[in-house]
This record gives structure tokens, C-alpha cells and sequence, in this order.
């Protein structure tokens, strides 16, 4: 063990040296390159960082993505938004990265760029692994290996064997995950194929599961020696090998040595921002305090762990987590508790392993080739439709049609029979345009429901990841506060008050490093003031936000309780945070439903006139938008501190601020400003939508309010919005424009501020 120790130590001493000359390397042929060449320069650097210092990786991510932009190199824009979808994703942020995971394969397979069309399809495989979605990932990693094997690269290959095998071991089918990993040790006959530790870390894994600790302990081993022989080695790979090692000792009741192997799979993940395995370990921390029989520090670790897989929707180790909550609660004695969680275990198990995936390879590959065709079929059929509509909605096409009617009509006989069919034309075009106008508001919705749908989702898993702490807190308060009034001296209470009341509104954010130097410091002050304390202790103060210890505290400690004292006072606190979250994320959820009904109001028909504020107005779609402007969009509102009413229907002007500031946020890519200004005269109020986006080329000027006229990409405009917009204005007296800058576009809406609607 001692030599393991000082072996890894050296691993990581030479890892840091390594790094720091290639990364000074690069810098150096960085201040030269120009073009691709700095391009390829600044996504090294990123693979670089990308494991070591997020912040840095990032930033090197985001500089090639502009880089590739400005110079219109496809390449490098696709290969950026993997490598920034491939950050997020290590970091948690699930979400984002399957949006950049899309963006790439998308600019990918349009200009047939095979590397990364391979590396997106893995991406988004491995994204919905940690959802659980375990259908939706084999799916991509049989897209992924297709493409791989047409280039006969082996470590490509091996790499989706290597994924494929890892899903079978989640849904516990090990037989058949092993005979994927022994298809990539095939494949590497010499021992030379990069990120074969992968799949030693992955087979010691199965090999756990099964029992064979020899085995298992055997492929772990072989993970550190081929990192000291290769001088490097995947961060996260030896994180799960160190998972893998003190899960072994756990099971072989080796409790000292799980926890070393658990401690520095922990220090690793906290120093790199690894939170996808921060859930992992806090359960595996977890489960060894469960077995060695201190449940309150087991419990202190679950809710850890569930509270980052709640945040992450990490719905595999959602289910462990769910079923080492029936096994305290066991412990225990709360019987119903553990039914309660154990029943939620099951449930999702049934979701997650309730098929067998082997069986569904052949099927998945036949529905994939099935659809392909029904979309084909539909894209024909909306075409159709689209040249079917452009014909009949033509104002020029009525006016031909009924001039050529009168020329051939103009005997008294047909005169009567023409005027007929003229008047019925003119009603069907009218409820075609009604219906293009209900269809572009549809259209609409839809691109806001995905965000809505989040926005929601997410407050609601924050609040069912906190009921049952804030349960518990409350269970354990009402339980001692009886004893604790009587044990405790009385000239401390207000003490014990003032200190509650003192923390309660939260705790300062630290990153790893400055959560180590703030135990220390604690653990330092305990050995001041000659106060013994136990990790437990230690860390609920650490959770309340206590930075150093006062003499207040010192007071506290030296009691003879004083155990009990700090978890009552943890208990209150986090009791007092949770529900003030929880009326938060309560309030959000309301907010957004409110905004949601004044959207879609049905009820408000076209000739009902009602008084509007257009600040009010404005602000119902943005907050429906919300979810928007997390992606890196900044927006800025300018309004005046009042502003006159004006008379009209609020949910067909919902429509045009909706079609605006959806082109607005489509135009800035993910990254830009948008800003809403608002400015009244004694004739009119003047709304102005600006972004610093792509802008507007010369040649589309003339033709953007023209119905059906798109400078979009195909799927992303009907080329229906601006000219929706342009109609609902002129109904409301008021008028639209835009004026082109060299650095934004801004659209300029005028509406008489006593206008009523017509």
C-alpha cells in the first residue's frame, strides 16, 4: 500500500511536470499562429486544461469557437463545440452539453466531417448514460462504431466497445459487457492502444460486481502501472479505478484502505471540478460509514450524494441512492421510511433494467431506418404543402386569378357565377392566413416549451431533494429540543439563538482548494482551544459556513454535549435554508406558470380591447425565455419608470415580442448581448430589440417582412415571424423597422400611445 502510494505520488509529480512543458510548448507557438494553424493550437491547449483547470480549459474552448467563426471554418467550429460539450458534460452540466454535442454533429454531417460526426455521436451516448437513458445511448454508440469502423481505426473501435460494454455493466448484464471489454483487449495484441486503461479500469469493475476481488483487484493495478509507464493518464479513468479499488476493500471489510482509495478518488475529483464523480464517491463514502456502523456521517454523505444527482438528473445513482436510503432507515427501525424507499427503488430499477438491450440491438437499427423514411416522406409532403400555401396566399395570385375571371366572365350569364367563386376565394384565404398566423404562434410555443419544461423540472427536483432533509432536520429538532433546554446552561441559549440566527442566511462558495485550507483552519482552532471533535462535528460546521472558530463557539464546544448542541444548531440552520429554497424555487415555478397562462390566454379573442403595459407585456415572454439567456446570452432591459397604456389584444403583441427576441437570440449563437429598450414621446412608445449578432446580408434586406422569406437555416424559420408581426402592428396602429450597424442589428417597433386596437 505505502508503495502504491509514493508510486502515484510520483505519477502525479511527473503528470504536472509534463503538462507544464507542453503547455508552455504551446503558448510559445501560439503567440506565432495564424489562421487554422492557431486554431489547432488553441483546441491543444484546451485538451490540455480540459482535465486539470476548468476555468482555463474553457477558455481556450471558447477562444478556438471564436477563432473558427471569424475565419468560417467549419472544421474548427464543430471540433470547439465538442470540446466545450465535452467540458460541460465531466462537470455536470448535462444539458448544455448535449445542446453543443447536437450543434457539432449537426455542422458535422452537413459538410461530412467524420471525426467528429464519431466523437459527437460518443458524447451524446455517454451524456444520456448518466440520465439513465440507457436505449438512447446504445443507440449513439452503434451510430458512433458504425462510422469508426468504416475508418478502421482501432483505438476509435475500441473506444465504443469500450462504451457499449460500460452500458451493459449499468444495466448489470456483465456477461455481455465482458465480451465487449475481451473484444478491445483483442484488438490490442501489442500493447500500444491508447485508453486501453479505460477498459482495465471498467473490466476490474465488472469483476467487483461478480466477486472475483483477485481479479478484479488485478485489472485496477494494471490501470496504475500503465499510467506510471506512459508518464500520463485520464483523470477521470484513475478516479474510477480508485472508486473501484476501495470498493473492493469495502466488500472484503478492509474498511482503512476502502477509505484511503475513496479519499483520493475525492481529493482528484475536487481539484479538477470532476462533479459527475463527486455523487459516486459521496455514496461509496456513504455506504463504508453505513457498514462500519456510524449511520448519522452514512446519512450526512447520501444527502451529499442525492442532492448532485437530483441537480445532475442522474437517474442511475438516483436508484442506489434511493436504495441505501431504505437501508438506514432500516437500520434504524423506520419501517415505513425504508418501505417508502425501497419502493422508490424498485420503480426506478423497472425503468432503467427492465429490458434486455442485447435483444433490442436489431430493432433499434430497423426503427432508426424506418424513420428516416417517415421523415423523408413528411419533409416532401410539408414541401408540397409550403408551394400549395405560397400559391394560395399570394395577394398578387387572387388578383390575377379574379382579373382573368372578369375577362373571361364578362358576359351578364357568367358575371354572377365568377363574383361567387372570387368572394369564396377570398374567404379561404383569408382562414388560410388565420391559420398560418395560429400556426407561426404554435411554432413558437414549441421553441419555448423545451425551456419551459426545464425551468420547471429543475425547482421541482430542488424541492423533492429537500423534503426529506428538511424532514429530518425538523424530526431531529423537535426530538432534543427538550433535553437540550434542560442540560444546557441557561446563560447559553441566547448564545446558542444568536448563532443560529447568524448563519442562516448561507454560506460563502469555495472551491476545493479553499474547502481543504477552511477544515484545516477549524481543525487547527479545535487543537487552540483544546476541544476534541469528531469529523462529523467538524463538518456540520463546515456546512453552516463556520470559517473559524470565536469565542462564542469556544463557549459552545467546551460544553460536555456539545455534539449534539452543533447538530441541533446544523439541524436549524439547514432546516431554515431548505425552506427558504424551497419558497424560492416555489415562487419561480409561479412566476413561470403565470407568464405561461397570460401567453396562451385563448379566451382573449381579436376584438377585445384591453389596457396594456408594455413593460408588463414584454416581460411575460422573457420570463418564458428565461431559460435562453443561460446560455451564455446576456440580457439588458431599459425601461422608463412609467409608461402610458395603450389599447389592443395582449396576446397577439405576446406573439410579436415572442417572434423578435426568438430571432434576436438565434442571431447572437449562444454567445452575445440582447437588449429591450423602451422609450415614450407625447405621440408614441418606441420598443427596440437589439443584439450583436450575425446581422442581416445585403441581398435579404428588402425581402425580410415578405411572407415565407427565411435567411434561417432549414428547420429553424417558417419565414413566417416578421411578417405575423408586421400585420399584428399595423392592426395596432403601429409600425416596424430595423436599422443595420456594423456591430448589431436593431428592430424598432412604434405604437401611437393612445392606439387602440382594430
Amino acid at each position: 500500500m505505502k508503495f502504491f502510494a509514493n508510486s502515484f505520488l510520483m505519477l502525479i509529480a511527473t503528470a504536472h511536470f509534463t503538462f507544464s512543458q507542453t503547455v508552455d510548448s504551446l503558448k510559445t507557438t501560439l503567440t506565432t499562429a495564424t489562421g487554422r494553424a492557431r486554431s489547432e493550437v488553441l483546441i491543444d491547449l484546451f485538451e490540455a486544461y480540459h482535465q486539470i483547470d476548468f476555468d482555463s480549459a474553457k477558455y481556450y474552448g471558447e477562444l478556438a469557437l471564436q477563432q473558427g467563426i471569424k475565419n468560417h471554418d467549419s472544421l474548427v467550429i464543430s471540433r470547439a463545440y465538442y470540446a466545450l460539450a465535452h467540458l460541460l458534460r465531466i462537470n455536470g452540466q448535462f444539458k448544455k452539453a448535449e445542446e453543443l454535442y447536437l450543434k457539432s454533429l449537426a455542422l458535422s454531417e452537413i459538410k461530412h466531417f467524420l471525426k467528429p460526426q464519431k466523437r459527437a455521436y460518443n458524447g451524446l451516448a455517454m451524456t444520456n448514460y448518466y440520465w439513465g437513458k440507457f436505449d438512447e445511448c446504445l443507440k449513439y454508440h452503434l451510430k458512433s462504431l458504425e462510422l469508426r469502423k468504416e475508418n478502421g481505426d482501432p483505438i476509435e473501435i475500441a473506444i465504443s466497445l469500450n462504451n457499449i460494454g460500460l452500458t451493459y455493466y449499468q444495466i448489470q448484464d456483465y456477461n455481455y459487457s465482458l465480451t465487449y471489454f475481451k473484444r478491445v483487449l483483442a484488438l490490442d495484441a501489442n500493447n500500444q492502444l491508447d485508453g486501453i486503461e479505460g477498459t482495465y479500469s471498467n473490466m476490474g469493475l465488472v469483476y467487483k460486481e461478480l466477486g472475483h476481488y483477485d481479479s478484479a483487484q488485478l485489472f485496477f493495478q494494471k490501470v496504475f502501472h500503465f499510467c506510471s509507464q506512459k508518464k500520463s493518464c485520464d483523470q477521470t479513468t484513475l478516479v474510477e479505478t480508485q472508486i473501484g479499488m476501495g470498493a473492493c476493500f469495502l466488500e472484503m471489510k478492509q474498511f482503512d484502505k476502502a477509505r484511503k482509495y475513496y479519499s483520493i478518488a475525492l481529493n482528484i475529483s475536487e481539484e479538477n471540478d470532476f462533479k459527475i464523480k463527486l455523487p459516486i464517491i459521496y455514496r461509496h463514502l456513504a455506504l463504508l460509514n453505513i457498514e462500519i456502523g456510524d449511520l448519522e456521517l452514512g446519512k450526512y454523505y447520501l444527502q451529499k450524494s442525492q442532492k448532485l444527482v437530483i441537480e445532475m438528473n442522474m437517474r442511475p445513482w438516483l436508484s442506489m441512492n434511493e436504495n441505501l436510503y431504505a437501508k438506514i432507515y432500516s437500520s434504524l427501525g423506520d419501517f415505513e421510511n425504508a418501505y417508502r424507499y425501497q419502493k422508490r427503488y424498485d420503480s426506478l430499477q423497472e425503468v432503467l433494467i427492465g429490458f434486455k438491450v442485447s435483444s433490442r440491438i436489431a430493432a433499434m437499427e430497423r426503427e432508426a431506418e424506418r424513420k428516416e423514411k417517415v421523415l423523408l416522406r413528411e419533409k416532401e409532403t410539408r414541401a408540397l404543402k409550403s408551394r400549395n400555401q405560397l400559391f394560395v396566399g399570394s395577394s398578387a395570385g387572387i388578383f390575377i386569378l379574379s382579373s382573368i375571371a372578369f375577362f373571361f366572365y364578362r358576359s351578364n350569364r357568367f358575371r354572377k357565377r365568377a363574383n361567387q367563386q372570387i368572394s369564396v376565394t377570398l374567404e379561404e384565404l383569408k382562414t388560410t392566413q388565420d391559420q398560418l398566423v395560429a400556426q407561426e404562434k404554435m411554432a413558437a410555443l414549441g421553441q419555448l416549451v423545451s425551456g419551459i419544461s426545464h425551468e420547471i423540472n429543475t425547482p421541482l427536483g430542488a424541492i423533492q431533494g429537500l423534503i426529506q432533509p428538511v424532514n429530518d432536520y425538523f424530526a431531529f429538532v423537535t426530538s432534543q429540543l427538550n433535553q437540550w433546554l434542560k442540560v444546557v446552561p441557561e446563560d447559553h441559549h441566547t448564545l446558542i439563538l444568536e448563532l443560529m440566527k447568524q448563519y442562516r442566511e448561507g454560506k460563502p462558495h469555495f472551491n476545493a482548494q479553499e474547502k481543504r485550507a477552511v477544515r484545516k483552519t477549524l481543525k487547527n482552532s479545535l487543537a487552540e482551544f483544546r476541544i476534541e471533535a469528531s469529523k462529523l462535528t467538524i463538518e456540520y460546521l463546515f456546512d453552516i459556513g463556520v470559517t473559524e472558530l470565536n469565542t462564542s463557539w469556544e463557549q459552545i464546544l467546551k460544553l460536555p454535549n456539545h455534539e449534539a448542541i452543533v447538530k441541533l444548531i446544523h439541524s436549524v440552520v439547514m432546516h431554515e435554508r431548505s425552506t427558504s429554497q424551497m419558497g424560492s424555487v416555489v415562487n419561480k415555478i409561479a412566476k413561470m406558470v403565470s407568464a405561461l397562462q397570460t401567453y396562451s390566454q385563448p379566451e382573449r379573442s381579436a376584438e377585445v380591447k384591453v389596457a396594456i403595459d408594455l413593460r408588463e407585456n414584454i416581460d411575460q415572454v422573457l420570463v418564458l425565455l428565461e431559460n435562453q439567456f443561460k446560455k451564455g446570452v446576456q440580457l439588458i432591459k431599459n425601461y422608463p419608470k412609467t409608461l402610458a397604456p395603450i389599447q389592443g389584444n395582449p396576446e397577439a403583441l405576446n406573439q410579436v415580442w415572442t417572434n423578435l427576441l426568438i430571432n434576436a437570440i438565434q442571431a447572437v449563437e449562444g454567445k452575445g448581448t440582447v437588449e429591450v429598450e423602451i422609450e415614450e414621446t407625447a405621440q408614441q412608445i418606441t420598443v427596440s430589440i437589439k443584439d450583436d449578432g450575425y446581422g442581416i446580408n445585403e441581398e435579404d434586406k428588402d425581402n425580410i417582412f415578405e411572407a415565407f422569406y427565411t435567411t434561417k437555416k432549414r428547420g429553424y424559420g417558417t419565414g413566417l415571424g416578421l411578417n405575423i408581426a408586421k400585420k399584428i402592428l399595423e392592426g395596432h396602429g403601429g409600425t416596424i423597422s430595423y436599422e443595420l450597424k456594423s456591430d448589431s442589428t436593431i428592430f424598432i417597433v412604434s405604437i401611437c400611445n393612445q392606439s387602440e386596437y382594430i
